[in-house]
């Protein structure tokens, strides 16, 4: 028996597995000594982040994927809290 699967839930596990190929791709490029291999592995990360977006993007604009806009004074705060932590982490080093 075969199930067909609508546009929205084929984007969903499109949309899954992109993700899951960006990280496998960054978790590799963090543990490659080639510097060429490196360079090749970036862009192709790079590509698959693309693509992830574009999904992200396409079915965002149909109302598959809502977001919820952040507030200015909640971006700040992340910011303000991201910094703070960079400056932990650097005093240590």
């Amino acid at each position: 028996m075969t199930t067909k699967l609508d546009d929205r839930t084929l984007l969903w596990d499109c949309l899954k597995d992109e993700k899951s190929i960006a990280s496998h791709y960054t978790t590799m490029a963090t543990e490659i000594t080639n510097t060429q291999l490196l360079q090749d592995t970036i862009k192709i990360c790079q590509d698959s982040i693309r693509a992830n977006h574009d999904i992200f993007h396409f079915m965002n604009q149909r109302g598959w994927y809502p977001v919820q806009v952040a507030n200015p004074q909640d971006i700040t705060q992340v910011k303000s809290s991201v910094q703070q932590m960079q400056n932990n982490i650097s005093y240590f080093s």
